[in-house]
């Protein structure tokens, strides 16, 4: 399944042409959508109903596009002049400004170690996304989904979750100290 799932992702990303990063951002996505793919058969579903089920919870791949190759006034605000930013970098720095302006769908990102503390993430949509090791420190989390979300070694010390969805999500070694989960979805977890 792993071909066919690394085909739709050639597929999506063929009108984007090589781009730095490019075999980082799928490999990580491929890992997501190969856990979604096989949470799916062990609920029971057929091969096709599956794969099916799994690529159309993929989501719009301009909207990774976005973070990868953001307004380039995100970036010289984010980089020091004369440096060239690094794809991490970049990205962060794109989501800080996105948070503020309020737009907050980043299902399936790439988003290891991000460092997205003391943020303002009411119904943020992480779903499907790699963010082991990331950081969300007393940030403000009310209504957020992580389903099926890579979070191991991921940071919430200190946040509010109130009602936030973690169905399915890596939670091994993560940090909920001090973490408000009333009324959130975490079971089941894998942790």
């Amino acid at each position: 399944m792993n071909d066919k799932l690394q085909q739709f992702l050639d597929q999506a990303f063929r009108p984007y042409g090589d781009f730095p990063a490019r075999k980082d951002i799928e490999q990580e996505l491929l890992v997501n959508l190969t856990e979604k793919y096989n949470d799916l058969k062990a609920e029971g579903k057929s091969d096709d109903e599956a794969y099916r089920l799994t690529t159309e919870s993929f989501g719009d791949v301009s909207e990774i596009m976005e973070q990868v190759a953001p307004d380039p006034t995100v970036i010289a605000a984010t980089v020091p002049t004369g440096t060239k930013p690094s794809l991490g970098k970049t990205i962060i720095g794109h989501l800080k400004s996105a948070f503020k302006e309020g737009d907050s769908r980043f299902r399936a990102a790439p988003l290891t170690q991000a460092d997205l503390s003391g943020s303002q993430l009411s119904g943020a949509d992480f779903s499907m996304s790699a963010l082991n090791d990331a950081t969300f420190e007393k940030s403000h989390m009310h209504g957020a989904k992580f389903k099926a979300t890579a979070l191991n070694g991921a940071s919430f010390a200190g946040a509010d979750l109130t009602k936030s969805n973690f169905n399915v999500s890596d939670l091994q070694n993560a940090n909920l100290e001090n973490t408000n989960l009333t009324r959130s979805n975490v079971s089941p977890l894998l942790v």
